[in-house]
């Protein structure tokens, strides 16, 4: 989970199987404004909106002949930026 305007950052790793390196990849749903993903699995940026964000990695491992795949499904909690108004104090 992440709030909205402020800086953000997951990496996502292999625990076990397949052959290093492995090369990841966003295979479904969206980031949220401001944030992107590397082939390493590293998500990160400063998020510019809040929800709820559905999303499906795909690793890709880099055996020879028939590389060797999985993915797993996650949901990107952002919490909207509270509101502000301006300005902080009133005149009569």
């Amino acid at each position: 989970s992440g709030t909205e305007g402020a800086p953000f950052a997951v990496s996502f790793a292999v625990v076990g199987g397949g052959t290093d390196p492995y090369r990841f990849a966003l295979s479904a749903g969206r980031l949220p404004a401001g944030l992107q993903m590397d082939e390493n699995g590293r998500i990160d940026g400063i998020v510019r909106e809040g929800g709820d964000f559905p999303i499906t990695v795909t690793v890709t491992d880099s055996t020879a002949n028939v590389p060797g795949s999985g993915s797993a499904d996650f949901v990107l909690s952002i919490t909207p930026a509270a509101l502000r108004l301006t300005p902080s104090t009133l005149s009569d």
